[in-house]
């Protein structure tokens, strides 16, 4: 069940003067709920829930589940993501415990969920059963820990990128393909550079963990003045909503028209393979381990250190250079 299903089945489950059914969670959006108290009662939840109960966890449960996310300093996609797998899983579901924790992994096995996304989803599950003080004993997916770095954008792919934006005098993508490259921006970050952030030569955000600041190279910021300059409101990059900065699905969808019109790999046409390519850059021009750390945010080195690694591709072939016996 794909992302529209699942909210066409959450609008489907309440119709007006519905009794009983299963219980369905609305995504509500963050930003228009604002709850002073957060209940930390146990969920009452059961196969034969009444109207009133699933309009409290409808309109209580969910707007309260967002506050508590935001005094956890969860980032806006963090959110978003864990209130969408608790929708996911109550759609399905009526009754939150190890048993049908279970079945929905089964469920998300078989729809062919990598165990990267299954835990995501897992972890969203976990974060509302403790806020609601439920005990759930479930084990997330072992996930194979890669040793390289793949979808990387080449150097070569990069100048062509820049070279052709340029040639047909779209300076919009231009910039962002040199933001992206030369700050080491997640897309999140990204879409939040204001002009200010110009003046001041970095941009300080507060992440689910810890505050972060991303530096801008000076040599960035003194040859894109001119064009900047031109840009009307707050944001570098503002999106279609007047006032509104880019989206991050905006980013990505942009990068993806720019792999065809261009002809790059569409596989590292994603925002995320740009701060890739920013870190490899870094290590191979002289910038140490320590300082690439804290420049890409990570909160532990050994993060940072599979940018030292080999891609899979380059990996096989110095394999099959090597092996002569």
């Amino acid at each position: 069940m794909n992302e529209v299903e699942i909210l066409n089945k959450i609008m489907q489950a309440f119709p007006q003067g519905s009794q009983g059914g299963n219980v369905v969670i609305n995504i509500i959006n963050t930003s228009n709920q604002q709850n002073n108290n957060i209940s930390q009662s146990t969920s009452i939840l059961n196969t034969n829930i009444q109207t009133d109960e699933i309009e409290r966890l409808k309109n209580k449960d969910m707007p309260e589940f967002e506050e508590y996310l935001a005094q956890q300093r969860r980032s806006h996609n963090t959110t978003y993501s864990y209130v969408f797998s608790v929708s996911d899983f109550f759609s399905r579901y009526d009754c939150l415990d190890d048993k049908h924790v279970e079945e929905w992994i089964q469920l998300l096995k078989s729809e062919k969920k990598t165990p990267k996304t299954i835990n995501l989803r897992l972890s969203g599950l976990i974060a509302f059963a403790k806020f609601k003080g439920i005990k759930l004993n479930v084990n997330k997916l072992p996930v194979q820990k890669k040793s390289f770095v793949d979808n990387v954008i080449s150097e070569e792919e990069y100048y062509k990128l820049l070279k052709c934006l340029k040639a047909d005098n779209k300076m919009k993508g231009y910039w962002m393909i040199r933001f992206l490259g030369q700050t080491g921006a997640r897309v999140s970050e990204f879409v939040r550079f204001e002009k200010k952030n110009l003046e001041d030569g970095y941009i300080d955000l507060d992440t689910k963990c810890h505050s972060r600041r991303i530096l801008i190279p000076d040599r960035l910021i003194e040859e894109s003045k001119e064009y900047f300059a031109g840009v009307q409101g707050r944001w570098l990059f503002p999106g279609q909503k007047k006032g509104q900065h880019m989206t991050t699905g905006g980013v990505n969808s942009l990068l993806k028209d720019f792999a065809k019109k261009y002809d790059i790999r569409e596989d590292v046409m994603h925002a995320h393979a740009f701060r890739h390519f920013f870190a490899i850059q870094s290590l191979n021009n002289g910038v140490d381990m320590s300082l690439l750390k804290d420049l890409l945010g990570h909160g532990s080195i050994d993060t940072t250190q599979i940018y030292t690694q080999l891609s899979s591709a380059e990996q096989k072939k110095r394999f099959n250079e090597a092996v002569k016996w």
